[in-house]
């Protein structure tokens, strides 16, 4: 009887019972605690302002201001979570934007953890090591953020102007990392991802897509991730979907 049991329960534990029957349950009631905690923080010092001191901004400038940041802001609310998701996965999102700084540091270290374990991405056992690198990463960021917030103008004035240049290239040089280090795994699918990507970008200065209603650089994010999207689940359902070519 003891060795049936240790057999289903083993059993249930490769098929990901666990995971998906405690395991994210627990992540989501924590994650939406932490989350709605974060947004109360968020506009603390607002109700704070309002309540305690009694300054109130104008109402017609205010509903300005919403209105433009919705009209520059609103569509990521979409974009990323989408984009985003399916390296950081469920635990890494909640984590991540909570945090913050997820293309340039999340992303990075989540698909650098899985790469260095060797996990398929999108997987269960991929979501565990993405959100420990994720995790991980918030502490080395608090710690050289406050490093950086103490001495980092000091040494930034002392640099070389050329140095300073190159840093613009950073975050550049950080995607192409990542998508290098996943296209090596899936080269037709990272192929497809590039020209895509290319394609969107030259028609986006061609003007061609000044016509949407919000600005038009959003279509350089939307069309190549969902057409590459779109494109891999014709390969896959055609049998030409391999990632170990």
């Amino acid at each position: 009887m003891a060795t049936n049991t240790a057999l289903k329960s083993s059993q249930a534990s490769s098929d990901g019972g666990y995971y998906k029957s405690t395991y994210l349950p627990g992540i989501n009631r924590l994650g939406k605690a932490t989350g709605w905690l974060g947004v109360l923080m968020i506009f603390a010092p607002v109700l704070a302002v309002q309540f305690i001191y009694g300054i109130v901004p104008n109402k017609e400038f205010l509903m300005i201001a919403v209105a433009a940041q919705l009209s520059v802001n609103a569509v990521w609310w979409i974009i990323e979570p989408i984009s985003f998701y399916p390296i950081l996965g469920v635990p890494g999102t909640y984590v991540a934007f909570l945090s913050g700084n997820i293309s340039n540091l999340r992303i990075p270290c989540a698909a650098a953890a899985q790469r260095a374990v060797g996990v398929e991405p999108g997987s269960d056992e991929a979501t565990i090591v993405s959100t420990i690198g994720i995790a991980a990463s918030v502490y080395v960021n608090v710690i050289l953020l406050t490093i950086a917030v103490i001495i980092g103008s000091t040494v930034l004035q002392q640099m070389p102007e050329a140095v300073k240049t190159g840093l613009n290239f950073l975050l550049p040089s950080l995607f192409g990392a990542v998508f290098a280090q996943f296209a090596i795994d899936d080269k037709k699918t990272g192929l497809v991802a590039m020209v895509v990507a290319i394609v969107t970008l030259l028609a986006y200065r061609g003007g061609m897509f000044n016509w949407l209603p919000i600005d038009p650089f959003v279509a350089n994010i939307l069309i190549p991730i969902f057409g590459t999207v779109a494109i891999a689940r014709v390969m896959y359902a055609k049998g030409m979907y391999n990632t170990t070519e």
